[in-house]
């Protein structure tokens, strides 16, 4: 099991300066392969560790948010389920963004149902609208589309489903 100071001694070794025998490859490839090391039992975890992290404005949530992403690829139905568990009306948009990692045509309709996106701010409908062009299929797209009909929506908004309608084709 990954346990807290576990997960922030790698952290902190991947958010420091890089220097000239290691290269930002180099710590891709190191989250890579622990994303891969870490069981799909890890998911619940990992899912609550994120959501925590984006409630608090923690320092390291994007170098957290770029290892998640490594790991969602590697379990993406255990992730996304863990995900989908720990999302709330609210998202948090990070969690949505690391939705978009796993990929699955499935998760689309069942976030669409936690999430409460006639209240949402333009963060969570940015990360909702890049998550579904990541997530693909058909569901994603009617999503966007009746997403893209909102007139309240800003120019950034509009921008990230343009980008994930054209991805989707």
């Amino acid at each position: 099991m990954i346990t807290a100071d576990l997960l922030s001694s790698w952290l902190a070794d991947w958010d420091h300066p890089l220097g000239p025998f290691r290269t930002i490859e180099d710590v891709l490839d190191e989250m890579d392969a622990s994303a891969n090391a870490l069981p799909a039992e890890e998911a619940p975890g990992l899912a609550r560790q994120a959501a925590q992290f984006a409630r608090e404005g923690h320092p390291r949530a994007e170098v957290l948010a770029v290892f998640l992403r490594r790991y969602g690829a590697h379990h993406p139905e255990a992730f996304a389920e863990a995900l989908l568990g720990a999302l709330s009306p609210d998202g948090p948009p990070l969690l949505v963004d690391l939705l978009g990692s796993t990929q699955l045509p499935s998760v689309p309709a069942r976030a669409a149902r936690i999430l409460d996106l006639d209240r949402a701010d333009k963060d969570l409908l940015v990360a909702w609208a890049g998550a579904l062009g990541d997530l693909g299929g058909a569901e994603a797209k009617e999503l966007l589309r009746r997403l893209e009909e909102r007139p309240d929506l800003d120019d950034e908004t509009r921008t990230e489903i343009a980008i994930a309608l054209d991805r989707l084709g």
